[in-house]
């Protein structure tokens, strides 16, 4: 309750007494307290239950404020808080034990870490309350823990089986397969799959058998520690039947070519070639590649799309077979390399998996290509009245890009991203034409302050391409041909023109230029010959450096003083291996001939040759 007193204490000269005064509002300023006592907490014990998990116990005693909530914290550094990753909730509202069943359980830990762990109680006033910080290290990493497939698709010569990851042991799983023998508990020193990494359940095959033979069949995966398995299971193959077995260097029955230049050839890989109980058991094996890649039995001639291999006796003794990627054309080729005849049927056959894609040349040094960054520059029609800030609208002034495919064969897919952004799009580009793509206003891609910013602009195609980008705006027009990374270099001077603050709209007409890299960790170098809005100062004996990642923008605009001009700053990669890109302008300025008596002005924007 409060008493509120109110008076004048002074009046204006020829004021009369019987003027009224009216209060209309009270509004209280200040911190309020809830009165009453603060309840309290204590830590009692903490203790690893496993590899994974703990508990951690404690008392709450209530005071005369409500307990709204208690249970533990925990985390890597010393007195964890409620803010700390580790929490469990779940403890009492009112005096009582922190335990396991309440609020105790402490769990998604990492095996042989040491955490600390806090019990905490928060009263009705909002106030949080801890006990001490007692510490426990988990238990050490175990080898894996897995459980084996069952049996299925038995033939006379293979069957498929597989695993699933219970446990990884607390590190990485770097291998896991099965494996397999004719007596009882295989390991991997018998027979095995090697089936990739990691936790996901797998799908294995098992090939190469002896038909009417038992086997013994049992998961495993490696870790740092060692290796664990999986339950055994066993089965016996089916009597014989005519198969084709193919095997692989990777065992996968599969074999990828990787990138190879169109209208190139790729060098030659293999694979070996068995064949039993055939029917008739004299005859031919027919073997077929699909487009794009040539088999042969010569590793050096005699490459086509299709194999005849006569056989006699009902089998082929090992046999191997040539294969190499011929692309004619850009982008992702796939396809099966298919046997047929001796009787055989598909469940019998080990058909081989063939990948490759086409691409250009890399040392095509040319501004047509396939891998393309850009930034959405500075253009003073973007900006409210104070210069500084985005239109809610992304601005007057529009982006496009513009695609040019002059392949009279080929059509490609192109992608327009900014990862910063989470923004992807994709479009058709036919042959011989441009497609225009406009840069969507609201997804907040606008160059508008000076700074580090994940908002390159990413173009990648199949088929090489030509790529110019346009921002334009109410007669303000900039357009620049963009270079395809293979281009870029790690050295490069900007240039611009100086800034003429009277042309036209000139409260967002900045003088510009910014970086974009194109990997990772990459640190740049930046020696501005201007003031800059970000605070750097025009010295030459004083470069500055920044981080950036694959696609992050380092935007730079000139301190606005009239006349000003980026031309000649430099930037550079520190890594020769990390090449950059650079683009520079201005938001807007004008620019008259000796004898114009007025001036014409327009954004400039372009990405910049590279000096090195």
């Amino acid at each position: 309750t409060y008493l509120i007193r109110m008076y004048l204490y002074a009046a204006q000269s020829g004021v009369t007494s019987s003027r009224t005064l009216y209060i209309k509002n009270v509004v209280f300023n200040g911190t309020s307290n809830i009165a009453g006592t603060q309840p309290s907490v204590t830590t009692t014990s903490a203790t690893k239950t496993g590899k994974y998990t703990a508990t951690a116990t404690g008392v709450v005693t209530a005071g005369t404020l409500l307990v709204t909530e208690s249970g533990v914290v925990w985390g890597v550094n010393p007195n964890p808080t409620v803010a700390s990753p580790g929490k469990n909730n779940g403890g009492p509202t009112a005096s009582g034990n922190i335990n396991l069943a309440a609020g105790g359980a402490i769990t998604n830990l990492s095996a042989a870490s040491t955490y600390h762990t806090r019990a905490f109680v928060t009263s009705e006033s909002g106030d949080v309350f801890y006990g001490a910080d007692l510490s426990f290290t988990t238990d050490a990493p175990t080898t894996p823990s897995l459980t084996t497939n069952l049996i299925t698709g038995i033939t006379s010569i293979k069957a498929f089986s597989g695993g699933v990851i219970v446990d990884s042991g607390g590190v990485g799983i770097i291998e896991k397969g099965v494996c397999w023998n004719t007596a009882p508990n295989p390991t991997i020193l018998n027979f095995k799959t090697v089936d990739g990494a990691g936790n996901d359940p797998y799908t294995s095959l098992i090939k190469i058998l002896t038909p009417n033979t038992n086997y013994c069949v049992r998961a495993y995966a490696r870790n740092s520690i060692g290796v664990g398995y999986g339950n055994e299971v066993c089965f016996t193959t089916l009597a014989p039947e005519p198969v084709i077995i193919t095997t692989t260097s990777n065992g996968q029955n599969s074999i990828p070519f990787g990138n190879v230049i169109v209208n190139n050839i790729s060098a030659v890989k293999s694979y070996t070639l068995k064949a039993s109980a055939l029917l008739p058991v004299n005859g031919n094996i027919t073997i077929t590649a699909p487009a794009g890649f040539q088999i042969s039995l010569s590793s050096g001639t005699g490459f086509g799309s299709s194999l005849n291999i006569p056989y006699t006796g009902g089998s082929i003794t090992a046999t191997t077979i040539y294969v190499r990627f011929v692309p004619n054309q850009y982008g992702s080729f796939s396809g099966t390399i298919t046997h047929t005849g001796g009787g055989t049927t598909a469940t019998n056959i080990d058909d081989v998996t063939v990948t490759g894609r086409g691409i250009q040349n890399p040392s095509d040094f040319s501004n047509t290509g396939t891998d393309f960054w850009v930034g959405y520059a500075s253009h003073n029609l973007m900006y409210n009245s104070d210069g500084k800030t985005l239109q809610s609208n992304g601005g007057d002034q529009t982006m496009a890009l513009y695609l040019s495919n002059n392949n009279k064969l080929q059509a490609t897919k192109a992608f327009i991203s900014i990862p910063g952004l989470n923004f992807i799009d994709s479009v058709i580009v036919d042959t011989n034409t441009v497609y225009q793509y406009t840069v969507p206003q609201l997804i907040g891609a606008q160059l508008f302050q000076d700074g580090k910013f994940a908002k390159g602009i990413h173009i990648t195609s199949e088929v090489p391409i030509v790529v110019y980008a346009h921002i334009y705006g109410k007669f303000v027009s900039g357009a620049s041909l963009l270079l395809p990374t293979n281009t870029w270099g790690i050295d490069y001077y900007a240039a611009s023109f100086n800034q003429n603050t009277t042309s036209g709209s000139s409260t967002g007409s900045y003088n510009y230029f910014f970086v974009i890299a194109n990997e990772d960790n990459t640190t740049v170098e930046i020696t501005p010959t201007v003031n800059t809005v970000g605070g750097w100062t025009a010295n030459p004996a004083i470069p500055y450096t920044v981080n950036l990642n694959k696609g992050d923008v380092y935007n730079v605009f000139a301190t606005k003083v009239g006349g000003e001009d980026v031309t000649g700053s430099r930037v550079r990669s520190l890594d020769c291996n990390k090449k950059i890109a650079l683009f520079s302008g201005s938001g807007r300025t004008g620019i008259a001939g000796s004898c114009a008596t007025t001036l014409s002005s327009d954004n400039l924007f372009a990405q910049v040759f590279p000096n090195a």
